[in-house]
């Protein structure tokens, strides 16, 4: 999946994001927002995203960006076609990612899931494991 952020205006647009990112006293969920902002307009993709601000990919589609899901074939097709088949690297995976995001409008968007369909899937999760621990000591 990768993240589409705009980019940003100016430097002053920039330099108020990068501030706000860093704060300490701003409220937690803007500090979050503009951290995100700022680390795709480094070239961050979801799940990087998702893992340096310790969230699921889930909430990152939820902060108002628009996320697609770019199918691993059609990176790895693109990286192949982009560089003749040299090795893979993570920048160069990132690039061909992004490019494909960019000019494929056909890809799916993700769309951040409601709070029932989480509790349901937690609850089904409980009892999997309620059921194979009961499995295991009968």
């Amino acid at each position: 999946m990768v993240l589409k952020a705009r980019l940003g205006r100016d430097d002053g647009e920039r330099a108020v994001v990068h501030r706000l990112a860093s704060a300490r006293k701003a409220p937690r969920d803007v500090v979050e927002r503009c951290r995100m902002v700022e680390l795709s307009w480094d070239g961050w993709l979801v799940p990087q995203l998702a893992d340096e601000l310790r969230c699921s990919q889930k909430t990152v589609a939820a902060a108002g960006e628009k996320v697609v899901d770019v199918p691993s074939t059609l990176s790895a097709r693109a990286r192949l076609l982009a560089t003749g088949g040299d090795s893979k690297t993570d920048a160069a995976d990132a690039l061909h990612v992004a490019q494909v995001a960019l000019f494929r409008q056909d890809l799916r968007t993700v769309e951040p899931e409601d709070q029932s369909t989480i509790l349901r899937l937690l609850t089904e999760r409980h009892d999997d494991l309620v059921n194979e621990r009961t499995r295991i000591i009968n």
